[in-house]
């Protein structure tokens, strides 16, 4: 891939970014998102720069339709001590975030991959990103498990 290529695949992402953000803006400035889905997550802890990513990818979920929710998710999260103040939907937002965020940067990067890992990324990466947030979720549950 060249270097035009990959600075191209870079402004596009960053493209995409700042339309989510402007329809985000206009969203909460037209009252039909609360103050909470406005930011994203919810509680003191949604100020730092983790919080502030983790905001970004549940908004692009949230645009996109967020899964349901499965059964034992608010049960798992309880168990992680609830981190960043996050709730069930914003768990589910961000999981369909990270899914869409990973599709749009596997795609233009997958081609850079060698041999058949370019016609695997575009598919691994989004299941990947989809399954992280249970991952750091059962992560946080053991280690707030061991401390108690």
């Amino acid at each position: 891939m060249t270097g035009a290529a990959v600075v191209a695949s870079v402004a596009g992402a960053l493209a995409a970014g700042a339309l989510v953000e402007l329809a985000a803006l206009r969203g909460a400035r037209a009252g039909w998102l609360s103050g909470a889905g406005a930011r994203g997550l919810a509680g003191p802890a949604a100020h730092g720069p983790v919080a502030r990513g983790l905001a970004f990818v549940a908004r692009v979920g949230r645009r996109l339709g967020a899964p349901a929710a499965s059964g034992d998710l608010h049960a798992r999260l309880a168990a992680a001590g609830r981190p960043l103040g996050l709730r069930v939907a914003d768990v589910t937002a961000i999981k369909a975030g990270a899914a869409a965020l990973a599709v749009a940067l596997a795609v233009p990067f997958g081609g850079a991959l060698p041999g058949r890992l370019a016609l695997l990324a575009p598919v691994a990466l989004p299941a990947a990103a989809f399954l992280v947030p249970d991952w750091w979720l059962r992560r946080r549950a053991r280690a707030r498990g061991r401390v108690m």
